[in-house]
């Protein structure tokens, strides 16, 4: 039982952080393509500086999910010896 249980999470973990990485790259790709072509220098700074922030918040949250699950795989191991 317990096995199956720590399959499951392994399993949710991976995806919950293969979808932060997908998202994290759509809406980066989205929001450059949508920005207008007539942005003055400043403006076009500003608005790369606000999605430079998302996106390191975003890997954030990815090195999260990536290190719990490191920790758990290493976990399971050492239990093994």
């Amino acid at each position: 039982m317990r096995e199956k249980i720590s399959k499951n999470l392994i399993k949710q973990l991976l995806k919950a952080f293969i979808y932060e990485e997908k998202t994290l790259v759509a809406f980066q790709y989205n929001c450059y393509r949508q920005l207008p072509g007539d942005f003055e220098k400043e403006e076009l700074e500003r608005a790369k500086k606000i999605l430079d922030i998302i996106i390191v918040q975003s890997l954030n949250h990815a090195n999260i999910l990536s290190e719990l699950i490191i920790n758990f795989y290493a976990q399971k191991t050492a239990k093994k010896f």
